[in-house]
């Protein structure tokens, strides 16, 4: 297991130490690049703060759907360093600040969840649930799904499902 992670890590591009909110872009090597739900989001304080607090490895060069240029360190690590061991406050105060500037916005609680990649941001933060997508049940879908509304939302009634 260990030989193996040392393998993907090795052979990626330059995305290192977090692979999450990554896809395999395998352009003739084990290359990784960024899923487009990595950046879908907004950081939560204004971009230019998130400029110094996470800096870009290469500057004006952050994470964006399909390239593979390196998270800013301070999104996963305190070492500054390529690599570095990684720090889970680090990603804790990325996810909760920084998101998109960091790449993580798939893991970000407004759209880690199974059906986010069928939703637009706008429709997104519209819904009480996100499982199942409102957008996606009928009448009749919702009447087999009430008896199981409140263990998904507890505040969800029937009506609060659009019909097609």
């Amino acid at each position: 297991m260990l030989a193996l992670l040392l393998l993907i890590s090795g052979a990626s591009a330059t995305i290192v130490g977090d692979l999450n909110c990554t896809t395999y872009i395998g352009q003739g090597t084990v290359t990784f690049g960024y899923s487009p739900s990595a950046t879908v989001c907004s950081n939560t304080i204004s971009d230019a703060a998130c400029d110094i607090i996470f800096p870009p490895v290469v500057a004006g060069k952050y994470p964006a759907p399909g390239n593979d240029v390196e998270r800013p360190f301070n999104c996963y690590t305190i070492t500054k360093a390529s690599g570095g061991a990684f720090s889970a406050d680090m990603k804790t105060a990325a996810l909760n600040i920084c998101p998109k500037s960091c790449g993580y916005c798939c893991q970000t609680n407004s759209y880690n969840c199974r059906n986010v990649q069928f939703l637009s941001p706008g429709e997104l933060s519209s819904l009480k649930t996100a499982h199942p997508p409102i957008d996606s049940v009928a009448k009749e879908d919702a009447s087999t799904l009430y008896p199981i509304a409140p263990t998904i939302s507890p505040s969800a009634t029937l009506s609060d499902y659009k019909t097609l």
